[in-house]
């Protein structure tokens, strides 16, 4: 499309990964994107949703609403040279390179996401990143960071789970003072290790990491300033519900006892 394309629902199926060629599957020239509802499945040789690269004479924002995208790209996942928003969605990305690209500014603010780079960043952006809201995980498989924003931008939590995983972030945006507690860890993981965090008695965060990575960032409402954590790894876990690797339910027994630390001030990775 060369001005704007816009989803109010229906169901939509882009694959282009067999085709020669560049092989995006949903790409606006010279304008915007908006997706209210639908589901969509985008499988793209190149690029997946792009809004133009060149801001001209219009703002190319990407903002998705609503819906069920399922995204596998050989190139880059959604990109925009403006604004990315992500409202009250259900996404499941995975790409080769950068996973999410908005220069100007990402938003998260309701819904679920799972988005994977097998060699790039997960989320990058020249200026900002901002969650409010939602369940977010993020999975660089790369050297690279999941969370891409310079020391020159702003990174912000107010609300939200989030769990990102992936290489060791260098020169990068700080943790926005005020924003949601975090809980950030610089260590080698394998794959398949559980990982358990408590305050006394009271679970905060159990996962069994999908894939190895050097750096974890997470965040949630259950993670409370004031309050003394200890952080296990290994151990055992029954009657577990899991999502995305994060157990919503279940019966843990401490493993080995990796640290602790007081939530006493916002921690910036």
């Amino acid at each position: 499309s060369k001005t704007a394309y816009i989803g109010d629902g229906g169901t939509i199926m882009v694959d282009t990964q067999d085709n020669d060629g560049l092989g995006n599957a949903i790409v606006v020239t010279n304008g915007h994107v908006i997706i209210n509802d639908g589901y969509y499945t985008l499988k793209a040789k190149n690029n997946a949703l792009m809004a133009s690269l060149t801001q001209r004479e219009t703002d190319p924002f990407i903002t998705i609403n609503g819906g069920t995208l399922s995204i596998s790209a050989w190139a880059k996942g959604i990109v925009s040279a403006s604004i990315v928003t992500f409202s009250n969605a259900y996404i499941n990305l995975n790409s080769i390179e950068t996973g999410v690209q908005g220069n100007k500014g990402i938003y998260i603010n309701k819904g679920h996401y799972l988005l994977e780079s097998t060699s790039g960043n997960t989320l990058e952006s020249e200026q900002s990143f901002t969650l409010t809201a939602g369940r977010t995980f993020l999975r660089s498989r790369g050297t690279q960071t999941p969370i891409n924003v310079p020391a020159t931008g702003t990174f912000e939590i107010t609300g939200g789970t989030l769990i990102a995983t992936g290489g060791k972030p260098q020169q990068k945006a700080s943790l926005k003072e005020g924003s949601q507690p975090a809980f950030v860890f610089f260590k080698d993981f394998s794959s398949q290790t559980l990982l358990h965090l408590r305050e006394g008695e009271r679970e905060v965060f159990t996962y069994r990491t999908p894939i190895s990575f050097a750096y974890l960032l997470f965040t949630s409402s259950k993670l409370l300033p004031n309050k003394k954590y200890d952080f296990y790894k290994e151990g055992t876990i029954r009657e577990g519900e899991k999502e995305n690797n994060l157990y919503k339910e279940g019966y843990y027994k401490a493993g080995t006892h990796v640290t602790y630390f007081n939530t006493n001030k916002t921690i910036n990775p």
